[in-house]
């Protein structure tokens, strides 16, 4: 797998938060700086982060400290 980093833009510097709402799908290996929170609307889908996976599904919430590798795999839609 590739080290890839995702560089966060964040709109206002003395807030540094960024939403982003869209439907997910496979998502490649990545890390950043930022913390992530991820809460799924609706749905499944596998989250790996640092080589352990989870299963996510509607109304699950996930929370993923900063400098962590992760990626996702979108299984199904509901």
């Amino acid at each position: 797998m590739n080290d890839k980093f995702e560089l966060i833009n964040y709109e206002h510097t003395s807030l540094p938060v960024k939403v982003f709402l869209h439907r997910i799908g496979n998502v490649s290996p990545h890390w950043h700086d930022a913390l992530e929170i991820l809460f799924a609307i609706e749905g499944s889908f596998k989250i790996t982060v640092n080589n352990s996976t989870f299963d996510i599904a509607k109304n699950d919430l996930i929370f993923n400290k900063s400098r962590r590798y992760s990626f996702a795999l979108f299984k199904r839609r509901i």
